[in-house]
């Protein structure tokens, strides 16, 4: 009983020493005329909390992180709007090889990827729709020959009186008759891709064979024809391209169509092709803004002797712009948050802290950077020690980590936008929503990131990853709709 006595004092005195200590140490932090007691928190005095939109510095913490404070200005600032493109064929130089009557493929003549010449033969079609125009023609041929003879034999009757002029009239016209026909007869052989001086051949297939023949000189790009099928004339047997000039589309934003009118000079570059140029002028700018990514489509014609532009490719297409005045700050001011462009501006109502702002950037010349919207001229902004206080922010959980987020419309014309630029190792969301039940994009595959889901009709589908170091497609399920992620 004494040890338990004894040892219930010793603890109540060692929380009388701790509590007094606790009110010493109080004490000596109260600041001076508060009667000696603690300072209750904000919470429980009622004072409104800081801003959740606010990055705090400790005192000197901006100096140690070399946080620059400058006022914006206008300058006149001179640079190539750039934007993203993929080279496609030259329409206008690209052909669908056909046959010009129904038959059986006997033979295909040529490759995928062969050079051709124009005249070359492509293909061989075993016709009984040309044999019965060599039939006719030589019918006709023969009725023209008969009809000669017999005209002249009337002309020498009626020299000598023994026909009248009227049956020599009526032979004439009816040699003129089998003639035309002839004509027209060997006409619809060349049509057909058959000689007629060849039509008589004996030796020749009574069911003839058609040899179809390239119409221009180019590039086979695609064959979809094979022996033994059935073609119309309608089938495509083979596609030729001219690839001694391509096409490069791009898409345009709504806000930069004044920069890329027609007649614009274009600098195009591959990543494959580094140190490489291709330069043209922008042939043509689709007359529709595309409404679900407020685009429009900008066409440039390029020169591909060498033919290293390869259809599919993406391509960096830099537009010449003219001079233009504006707002311009330090490209060290901005930093990427997600899919917005922000900087810092000071917070004049509290020592040390600053605010994050959303702008929109315009065009970039080396270190300076346009801006749109966001900021006028004499408002003051980090220009440097930018990246220090958007890691304190995330610290601070101001708002949340980076990621940049898309939206990607499935409609009967496939993807829209068709084309997404990702910033290298930014996390990436992008979200599909299928709106018609018009288009085979039932499902979505990103086979680069092993991605594979369902997309139900008008619902929402989002994916994420980590953009890497090399550019990926996104593509129905069945692989016929197809979209690009390009990565800078």
């Amino acid at each position: 009983m004494t040890i338990s006595r004894m040892t219930a004092a010793a603890a109540a005195l060692a929380i009388f020493a701790a509590g007094a200590a606790a009110t010493f140490l109080s004490t000596r932090r109260a600041p001076a005329g508060n009667s000696g007691a603690a300072t209750p928190p904000a919470a429980e005095r009622g004072a409104p909390a800081a801003p959740s939109d606010v990055i705090h510095l400790a005192p000197g913490a901006a100096a140690r992180a070399g946080v620059t404070v400058e006022r914006v200005a206008t300058a006149t600032l001179a640079a190539p709007l750039r934007l993203p493109g993929t080279v496609r064929p030259n329409a206008y130089r690209q052909v669908s090889v056909t046959p010009l009557v129904g038959g059986r493929v006997a033979r295909m003549l040529v490759e995928l990827g062969q050079t051709v010449a124009r005249g070359t033969p492509i293909a061989e079609v075993y016709s009984p729709e040309a044999a019965q125009a060599r039939a006719a023609y030589l019918t006709m041929r023969a009725e023209e020959e008969a009809g000669e003879a017999r005209l002249r034999r009337t002309e020498r009757l009626a020299a000598l009186g023994s026909a009248s002029q009227q049956e020599l009239e009526q032979t004439r016209a009816d040699h003129v008759r089998h003639e035309t026909a002839a004509h027209e007869a060997a006409a619809r052989l060349r049509l057909i891709g058959i000689d007629p001086a060849r039509a008589g051949d004996p030796h020749a297939d009574p069911a003839s064979t058609v040899t179809v023949v390239s119409p221009q000189a180019g590039v086979v790009i695609e064959r979809p024809a094979t022996a033994g099928m059935t073609a119309e004339p309608s089938t495509v047997l083979a596609t030729i391209a001219d690839l001694s000039t391509v096409w490069i589309v791009a898409d345009v934003q709504e806000r930069d169509i004044a920069l890329a009118g027609v007649g614009a000079a274009v600098t195009a570059t591959v990543d494959g092709y580094p140190g490489i140029e291709w330069h043209g002028r922008i042939a043509y700018v689709s007359p529709d803004v595309r409404p679900e990514t407020r685009t429009a489509q900008a066409r440039i014609e390029v020169a591909n002797p060498d033919a290293k532009l390869k259809f599919g490719m993406f391509v960096s297409v830099a537009i010449a712009t003219a001079q233009a005045a504006g707002v311009v700050v330090p490209a060290s001011a901005v930093q990427a948050i997600g899919s917005d462009a922000v900087v810092f501006v000071p917070d004049r109502t509290t020592a040390d802290a600053f605010r994050e702002r959303r702008i929109e950037i315009g065009a970039a010349d080396g270190d300076r950077v346009s801006v749109r919207e966001g900021l006028a001229a004499g408002e003051e902004i980090v220009t440097r020690g930018s990246f220090a206080l958007r890691a304190e922010a995330e610290r601070q959980g101001v708002r949340p980590a980076a990621v940049q987020a898309f939206e990607v419309a499935v409609t009967a014309a496939g993807f829209e936008p068709a084309s997404l630029a990702l910033r290298r190792g930014v996390p990436a969301r992008v979200t599909f929503t299928r709106k018609t039940d018009q288009t085979c994009a039932t499902d979505l595959t990103i086979p680069a990131f092993g991605i594979k889901r369902a997309l139900p009709l008008g619902e929402p589908v989002t994916v994420e990853f980590v953009p890497a170091g090399a550019n990926a497609a996104f593509l129905c399920g069945m692989g016929m709709l197809t979209g690009t992620l390009v990565v800078r």
